[in-house]
């Protein structure tokens, strides 16, 4: 996959956090390598009541 297409994947939240804070070309590079997107169907239980998020 070329990098272009994984900056496309999280164009949304990086726009979005650049708009909260200024952030440099190189943490978006960084961002746009290690976030990922994750859909949840309606009624999914995503977290439990003391489970850790990782």
């Amino acid at each position: 996959m070329r990098p272009t297409k994984k900056i496309h994947k999280n164009f949304f939240a990086l726009i979005y956090l650049n708009s909260i804070v200024p952030i440099s070309t190189e943490v978006k590079s960084f961002l746009a390598e290690h976030v990922r997107g994750i859909q949840f169907s309606k009624g999914d239980i995503v977290y439990r009541e003391g489970d850790t998020c990782t």
